[in-house]
Parts: C-alpha cells; structure tokens; sequence
C-alpha cells in the first residue's frame, strides 16, 4: 500500500501543478503565466497515470464489493452516453472527451477508498496537499508584480485573472476554491486549538484571490463560517472568537477588495449583480446559462438524457462539443444540465446528498471522534461539499483537475472510512453473538 500513498503525492502535485509548467495560452492578445516549460499536450501524462492505477486496482484488488460495483455504475453509465451521443450523430472522440472530463479522478477516488477500508490512513497525502495549497501564496504575489496590462475602458488595468498559482490558465475562479479547501482546514485548527498560527494562515490564504481580483472568495468566506457554526457545539468563549472571526475576515477582505482599487466597494447587492450579471463581456449570466441549458434540451427533445458527455464542452482531442459555445454554456451546472439532461442531474444530486450524510454520520461516531487527523479530514470535506456545489455555477469546477482530484480523494476516503467502521461493528456483534451462544 505505501506504493498507493506515495502514487496519490505525485498525482496531487501534477494535477496542482503541470497545468501551470506547461504552455499557455495568450488572453487578450497577452501572453499568460504559464511557466511554458514543456508543450500543452504533457498534461496527458496525468491521465495516462490515472489509468494505470486503475488497471492495477482491478488486477488486484477485484474482490472488493464496493470497487467492482462503483466500476461496473460509472461503466454502464458511459455505455449508456455512447448510445445517446450516437443518437445525436456526434463523433466518438467527443464520447472519449466527455469521459476524461468527467471521470479523471475516478482512479484517484478509488484508491483512496481501498486504502481507506484496508485501514491506511491519508494524513500525510493531506498535508501535502495543505502544501501545495500554501504554495499558491507566493507564486501568485510573483505573478502579480509580473501582470502584464491592457487598456479596458480607458484606464490602464492589469489583467488580474492571470493570476491563478499554478493552476495554470486564467483560472483565478478556480484557485480560490482550491484554497477554500485549505481555509477551511486552518479555520477547523484555529477554533479546535486556538494557536494564532492557523488565524494568520487563513488570512494569507486570502492574498491570492485579493491580488487576482477573485470577489466569489468572498461568499467561500461566508460559507465557511457558517459551517463553521453548524458543526460545532459552541460555547461562549467559541461564539465570541467566531463573531470576531466573521468580522475580521468579511469586512478585512471587502476592505482590501475595495482599497485595491478594483470595482465598486463590495456588498450583498453587488455580489447578486455579480451572479445575475453578464459573466463576462458577451457571455451569459450565471442564472441565464441555465435557462438557456433547459431551452438546449427542450429544443433537441433531450431533457430527460440531455445531449451527451462532452458535447457541450471544448475537446483538447481537435473535436468540440456540437453544441459547445464559450458565450452560452460554460460552468459546470448548466454543462451538466444540457449533457446528461433530468437523469443526470438527478443522479449528480442523489451523489452529492449520500456524500453528505456520510459525512455527518462519521462525525455523529463516537468511535470515529478518537481519531482527530480523519476527523478534521472529514469536517474540511464536509464543508468542501459546500464550496463545490457554489463552485457549480461559478466556474467549470466538475472538469477542473486541480479541484476534482483532491475533492475525490477525501470523497473516496470517507466512504472508505464509514464501510470500514460499518464492517468493524457488525463483526463486533458477530463476536458477541458467538461469545453468548
């Protein structure tokens, strides 16, 4: 199994970090962060990787109940895609595309959960992950002092996008859920230990999305405050430091925020005209790229099965989605939504829900509360949950690398862990049965 752990460290790391090594793209005839030390088409290096991992599982591990079953789910269900791309007389690399997109990280997922019900333990895949997330601190404050700027309504303005870490592109939506994921866990640490290092890690944590002029970083804080008031038992001496927590990190960011001088000074109704708003120049709104999803699938009568995997997305195989549109269908709910229709949707939703209710059963465990590393592991996924289901409709979070794989690690675990106690407790009965009798 130590050959597993070490796989999921070098799996993190290029999934976090080759997007950025490689070439990049120019955005508004600019050229981008990307360190461009290798061509764009070594990423594939990463699901190469995934797939050998997946094939090692199955050769070896196919006695697994769980594993067989969840393989056996995800492999009727891109059958099943074929059939309806077929249908709609789309090519079969947008079939293969639309797999990539949605299940890279199944590998990853699975491993953890082996490792998981064979009783290994992730801390240190964690933390590592915690590092690569720390990273992110000093690489975008270079990218920053290093923008290149673009004349836009007259006044001279970086392009602050292009600050996005090493996630590579122009993803700065999608680095600051990335680093939620490590907010969140140094936020856990502060209110359960009360050392002032993690309240200033957490606040470092807010410089990128400051310097990349990320406003959604905003309402990930709001989130994870109130999470962080749902799942614990607070005493007075707790409420106080989370009211001061909430007032020093909301009204700090929109502070900054508006001392920086990016926009309008940061508020609720800003933040509602920034979701019901053009999503850029010429895209779609948010709200409205899911109407215009339902009205794709009303139009071609899919709106049961939608369209396909893949054909409403950008294919790096030469062969887009046919009904891919940069201005109209782009985050990851209205792209679910047009492709996989009501039946997706639903499956997606069902998922999503059984995730959370074994979360909150394994921190309801007594016996699973004595073991504090999985128990902070399962409370930062808990509220990941949250960040992913805003991350929905903020960007194309679902066929994002950098946040699915280490969102499918902790999900793969934590079924793991909640199969493992569930095992270990009916074995304690059959012992006790036999004992008496």
């Amino acid at each position: 199994m130590k050959y597993y752990n070490n796989y999921i460290i070098v799996i993190l790391l290029l999934a976090l970090v080759l997007n950025w090594v490689v070439d990049g793209s120019s955005f508004m005839d600019k050229a981008s962060m990307n360190l461009g030390l290798m061509p764009k088409f070594t990423i594939i290096v990463i699901e190469i990787l995934q797939a050998l991992v997946i094939l090692r599982i199955l050769l070896f591990h196919y006695k697994n109940n769980f594993i067989m079953k969840t393989v056996f789910a995800v492999t009727v269900f891109c059958i099943f895609e074929f059939v309806v791309l077929k249908a709609m007389n789309a090519s079969i690399l947008i079939w293969i595309s639309g797999i990539r997109y949605y299940f890279s990280f199944f590998p990853l997922f699975i491993l953890s959960y082996l490792l998981a019900i064979k009783g290994y333990s992730i801390t240190r895949e964690f933390k590592w992950l915690i590092i690569l997330i720390l990273i992110q601190i000093p690489v975008t404050i270079y990218q920053f002092f290093n923008t290149s700027s673009v004349y836009l309504d007259n006044i001279r303005q970086p392009v602050f996008d292009m600050i996005s870490g090493t996630m590579g592109g122009n993803a700065s939506n999608l680095l600051s859920l990335v680093l939620g994921i490590g907010l969140l866990y140094f936020l856990i640490k502060f209110v359960e230990d009360k050392k002032l290092i993690f309240l200033f890690l957490s606040i470092a944590l807010l410089v990128p999305p400051l310097l990349a002029e990320a406003k959604g970083m905003l309402i990930l804080i709001i989130i994870a405050l109130l999470y962080l008031a749902l799942i614990f038992k607070f005493s007075f001496s707790r409420l106080l430091v989370l009211g001061v927590l909430a007032t020093f990190l909301i009204i700090g960011f929109t502070y900054v925020y508006s001392l920086l001088g990016y926009a309008k000074e940061l508020s609720v109704s800003y933040l509602i005209d920034y979701t019901s708003g053009e999503s850029g120049k010429g895209r779609l709104s948010r709200i409205d790229s899911v109407v215009h999803s339902f009205n794709l699938l009303f139009q071609n009568d899919a709106l049961l099965f939608g369209i396909g995997i893949g054909n409403s997305n950008k294919s790096p195989l030469g062969q887009d989605g046919q009904f891919y549109d940069f201005f109209t269908v782009r985050h990851s709910l209205d792209i679910l939504i047009t492709e996989t229709g009501l039946m997706g949707l639903t499956i997606f939703t069902i998922i999503l829900g059984k995730l959370i209710s074994i979360s909150k059963k394994l921190l309801a465990s007594g016996e699973f509360i004595r073991d504090k590393d999985n128990l902070v592991i399962t409370k930062v996924f808990l509220g990941t949950i949250l960040f992913f289901i805003f991350g929905l409709g903020w960007v194309d979070v679902l066929f994002r690398v950098q946040f699915m794989y280490p969102f499918g690690m902790m999900a793969g675990y934590i079924i793991g862990l909640y199969h493992k106690i569930q095992i270990t407790q009916k074995e304690r009965v059959a012992t006790y049965y036999h004992l008496q009798t």
